[in-house]
């Protein structure tokens, strides 16, 4: 019918591509490289840099952190049992698998004893600046805004903890399994989906993460390293050996 009347219809479809968002890759800034990480926190006010620091290295949420009591912690483990959300104390936390035991490694224990040293009047293992427990909304306020704003590093939130701490056990190799556990989920699928984005060039940062973690954060003290951490082979050409603090 066009034809036989010579009709010139306009193709709906022909500039449709002018109006879909362009496929660009975005960059990953859920998580912290390792300068961007120490620049953050030496921008954070210091009574509570000890904090931060507790938060990337258990990968615990704000909540998680505020539900923990002194008899949680002992010498051996930090117990998660209980969460406070919106000032609320949950008896249950959000599933069975995120009531789990976080193993105390050296750099956890040091970073434990910074806290009771500067607030050891306080009842609460992990309180605030004026000794009342841990509030996630303030804490954001007071010192994760403050503190990002004059790192003057990509926008990021309190839960970047917690993405960054996934994604630098992995890159340092951490056992899937244990890393599933310690991040209080049911499988390796819901950690990589929900956590395993890949950040460009972190692989860079291991031997960095390695030492600030520690290496019981990976084994136990009694154990051997793997040769494949201790020399750097799965990481690139790197054959010197990588000392890591004990």
């Amino acid at each position: 019918m066009p034809d036989q009347y010579h009709w010139v219809l306009r193709n709906p479809f022909k500039t449709i591509t002018k109006h879909l968002p362009s496929k660009q890759r975005t960059r990953n800034n859920k998580v912290f490289r390792f300068a961007e990480w120490k620049k953050f926190l030496a921008n954070a006010p210091e009574f509570y840099r000890p904090h931060l620091e507790f938060l990337i290295m258990t990968g615990l949420s704000a909540s998680e952190l505020a539900g923990i009591r002194r008899e949680d912690v002992s010498e051996r483990a930090i117990t998660l049992q209980r969460s406070i959300v919106l000032g609320q104390e949950k008896e249950r936390l959000k599933n069975d698998y995120r009531f789990r035991r976080i193993p105390m490694t050296g750099a956890i224990k040091r970073v434990i004893d910074r806290i009771r040293e500067q607030c050891s009047g306080s009842p609460h293992p992990l309180p605030m600046e004026d000794g009342t427990p841990f509030d996630g909304n303030s804490f954001r306020k007071v010192v994760w805004n403050k503190a990002l704003k004059a790192s003057q590093i990509a926008e990021k939130t309190p839960y970047s903890t917690r993405h960054t701490f996934c994604a630098w056990a992995l890159t340092i190799g951490m056992n899937p399994m244990k890393q599933v556990s310690l991040m209080g989920h049911s499988s390796k699928q819901m950690v990589y989906q929900n956590y395993g984005q890949y950040v460009e060039d972190l692989e860079d940062d291991v031997e960095d993460i390695l030492r600030y973690f520690g290496r019981d954060f990976l084994i136990k003290p009694e154990k051997k390293l793997s040769p494949l951490l201790a020399y750097g082979d799965s990481y690139g050409d790197s054959r010197s050996q990588i000392q890591i603090n004990y």
